[in-house]
């Protein structure tokens, strides 16, 4: 094995358990986001006559908005829904093991008993 070899497997095995961390974590955000909505909703409408100046991303022309706007899109960002759309990607692993991920050589059953989902607190 060469120096290239080991650093990528080094590199894949780290974010495997990034990947793996922040699954844990994107779970137990979404079911702590619980009233947040409706928190973030009742700040919308309590600021919706606050004037504020939003700026464009392109332009950085000043923009008026209301504080409630604001708050809004504040909301938006952190629905449950939107978090949750990121779960299948987290829960996809580079494991190893195979001939350059194509499964050759490797038993029928190599990644069931590998990583079984009985293992994860977030399994489906």
């Amino acid at each position: 094995m060469n120096a290239n070899e080991v650093f990528a497997n080094r590199a894949n095995e780290i974010l495997t358990a990034i990947n793996m961390a922040d699954r844990e974590e994107a779970g137990e955000a979404a079911s702590a986001l619980g009233s947040l909505p409706e928190s973030q909703d009742r700040k919308t409408r309590e600021f919706a006559l606050v004037l504020n100046i939003g700026r464009t991303q392109h332009l950085q022309d000043a923009v008026p908005m209301t504080l409630g706007q604001e708050f809004s899109g504040y909301g938006r960002q952190v629905q449950r829904e939107l978090l949750e759309r990121c779960f299948p990607g987290l829960e996809e692993l580079a494991i190893g093991g195979t001939a350059i991920g194509t499964g050759l050589n490797a038993h029928s059953d190599f990644a069931a008993r590998d990583v079984p989902k009985a293992s994860t607190s977030w399994a489906a």
